[in-house]
């Protein structure tokens, strides 16, 4: 009657320790599940799934209103806009050719190309 009791008890503190370590293993994995829904770039990609067609569309609706405005201000503006396109295009003509003028060529030694001391 004593080993049964004994045999009852120790039954039922090994089925209580494989419950205590079943139930640990489904926390560890929910917490670690938690985790991974908290991780910040988990975060970034849902919140931009979630609202990338709104953002798309905000940015779609701002560069058509740019491009309209732009396109005002040309037409009413033609001659202040082509002396600036002007400009621009002599700028840069200007900055292709300074950088032709330093950069040695193929055939030229370093230290050829390098500007001799006064």
């Amino acid at each position: 009657m004593i080993q049964e009791n004994f045999d009852r008890r120790e039954r039922s503190s090994d089925q209580l320790q494989r419950q205590i370590t079943a139930t640990r293993d489904r926390m560890s994995h929910t917490i670690h599940e938690i985790g991974e829904e908290l991780n910040p770039r988990h975060l970034l990609e849902h919140y931009v799934d979630e609202h990338s067609e709104a953002l798309l569309e905000s940015l779609n609706k701002r560069c058509s209103q740019f491009a309209r405005k732009a396109a005002q201000t040309v037409k009413e503006n033609p001659i202040p806009t082509l002396a600036i396109l002007i400009g621009v295009a002599l700028f840069a003509r200007g900055s292709k050719q300074a950088d032709k003028r330093r950069s040695p060529s193929p055939n030229q030694s370093a230290e050829e190309s390098s500007p001799s001391p006064l």
